[in-house]
């Protein structure tokens, strides 16, 4: 019986079936265990998704344009478009691994909190909600990255009844959240305004991280990796070294979302996720962009998106004894 040998090249398999009816061809490729594992811990077996959110005006768009030099979540689509959930899917190939049409797709989403109003909200996350349902191949399975973009100067983040922590309560609706192997990663942008003084700077840094990993932790359940992130490094005249910018404490950006995707999808043991994003990464590569799944979030039903709403005007009550709890509170003062 003729097999695949581990050097040919083998597009992933698109679902079980599929891959039992290669195993059974006697074919054998790194692919087909690279998509059981993806299949096994509720990835997609032949796609890489990564999920953007984040409040209205974070730079969530500008910051994917810009760790993966690609225009992959376009700035400039016009209004009508921007409250839709949208697919971007950038094709690659992967020598290592001998697959030549490895997709990554980047689901990028309305701004949270803008000014159509809460019940908007509503809406646009539950069109987040029914691409993951409708899309064939992320249908019951996880994104591999949920990207949650934020303003560190953004003061819509503190108190219970925050517009941040009604956006994670919508996340946490969606179904994107995987709370056995964690694939959250907020990214902290427009770092360079919070201070000039590189000691000074840290301690806003390490503050504000503090204090949206307690938000998150209550939401979501999850401890997330948190990066910071500055959009627009000329601008602010950010020192250059070979590839990478450097931020006041030091740190090398992108590299540092890189590697805090990096370490996501390694505690995942998501090959296929960690795969695709470092192809992606590396610089200088020609990134054809194709626009994918479209769900508009004029498109939700009124009921559900009024139900949603109420969900999103309801206050968690913590214990001041518990850890999270005193984590908040101690960001009051």
């Amino acid at each position: 019986m003729a097999s695949i040998r581990t050097y040919d090249w083998m597009s992933l398999p698109e679902n079980e079936s599929q891959l039992q009816s290669l195993f059974l061809k006697g074919v054998r490729h790194p692919a087909m265990k690279m998509a059981d594992n993806a299949m096994k811990m509720k990835r997609s077996p032949n796609q890489v998704f990564i999920l953007l959110v984040g409040l209205s005006g974070a730079g969530k768009s500008s910051t994917v344009n810009y760790l993966f030099e690609t225009d992959a979540a376009i700035t400039s689509e016009s209004k009508s478009e921007t409250i839709s959930t949208i697919e971007y899917t950038v094709k690659l190939k992967s020598d290592e691994w001998k697959i030549p049409d490895l997709k990554l797709s980047i689901i990028d989403t309305p701004g949270f909190c803008d000014t159509e109003g809460l019940l908007q909200d509503a809406k646009n996350m539950l069109s987040i909600k029914q691409f993951l349902q409708s899309h064939p191949c992320i249908k019951n399975s996880y994104p591999n990255l949920v990207m949650i973009v934020l303003n560190i100067q953004d003061n819509r983040i503190e108190g219970e009844s925050s517009n941040f922590a009604k956006m994670l309560k919508g996340i946490s609706h969606v179904n994107a959240i995987d709370t056995h192997n964690p694939n959250v990663v907020v990214v902290l942008t427009h770092a360079s305004s919070i201070a000039r003084n590189p000691k000074r700077w840290e301690e806003k840094v390490e503050m504000k991280k503090a204090q949206v990993q307690a938000i998150v932790q209550v939401h979501l359940g999850i401890n997330p990796e948190i990066v910071v992130q500055e959009n627009q490094p000329e601008d602010n005249d950010l020192e250059r070294e070979g590839d990478w910018y450097l931020l006041p404490n030091g740190d090398k950006q992108p590299k540092i979302l890189y590697k805090a995707c990096e370490r996501i999808l390694n505690r995942a043991k998501d090959e296929i996720g960690h795969e695709a994003v470092a192809i992606c990464f590396r610089p200088g590569m020609n990134k054809r962009v194709e626009k994918g799944l479209i769900v508009e979030s004029s498109a939700v039903r009124l009921k559900d998106a009024t139900e949603l709403y109420a969900i999103l005007l309801q206050t968690i009550v913590l214990a001041s004894t518990s850890e999270v709890g005193r984590m908040l509170e101690s960001h009051k003062k």
